[in-house]
């Protein structure tokens, strides 16, 4: 008599691919899952202060110890204290 059903057995070579195919998957969910449980947690440094200004700032940029800021209105402003102070 002869069987209905063929059952082929997974080879060495495709269970070695579904094994790293699950570690892969796993290893994606943890890092999803850190990445969300700390994405807010982010503290923002001491050293940053923020500074309301009489216009929309459009680019920042930086030579040496000037901090040059460009904004709407062809505004410009630089600073030399760290911005602390600007002109």
């Amino acid at each position: 008599m002869r069987p209905c059903v063929t059952i082929r057995l997974p080879s060495d070579h495709e269970k070695k691919e579904y094994w790293h195919r699950q570690v892969t998957i796993l290893v994606y969910i943890c890092v999803l899952l850190e990445t969300i449980l700390f994405a807010g947690q982010e503290q923002t440094s001491p050293d940053w202060h923020s500074y309301d200004l009489p216009f929309r700032v459009l680019n920042i940029t930086s030579t040496g110890q000037l901090l040059w800021i460009c904004g709407t209105d062809e505004t410009i402003a630089v600073s030399s204290d760290n911005g602390l102070t600007g002109k």
